[in-house]
């Protein structure tokens, strides 16, 4: 998993496909607990997901969400994009087209949930 600190509290985490992927997931949480961060998650390299996949990200985002700190994607492939959108996930968590756009809307969300505290 490649891990890139964006700034004090908001990382990019690069996914691979399974079963890369669940262990990555699973890396996250555990430093997660150690210090939370807002999450955005790059699927560029991901090009499937299966249900356990889903179960993963719905823990992901309930841990960042208790600590409030949030969660978001980009880079999804179509196939992957309709996926969230058939599951719901879209309503859940914010989709991006592009890492920038990710980073740019988690600033903006982070500040919120940061000056909330």
């Amino acid at each position: 998993m490649s891990i890139q600190d964006w700034s004090d509290n908001i990382i990019i985490v690069d996914l691979a496909d399974d079963p890369q992927y669940t262990e990555d997931l699973d890396n996250l949480m555990s430093e997660e607990e150690a210090a939370p961060h807002h999450v955005v998650l790059n699927f560029q390299n991901v090009t499937f997901i299966n249900s356990s996949n889903i179960a993963h990200l719905l823990r992901v985002r309930k841990g960042l969400h208790d600590k409030r700190r949030s969660l978001s994607f980009c880079c999804l492939s179509n196939d992957i994009k309709g996926l969230m959108k058939v599951t719901g996930l879209d309503l859940l968590i914010p989709i991006h087209d592009s890492v920038a756009m990710a980073i740019a809307q988690t600033q903006v969300d982070g500040h919120c949930l940061d000056d909330a505290e």
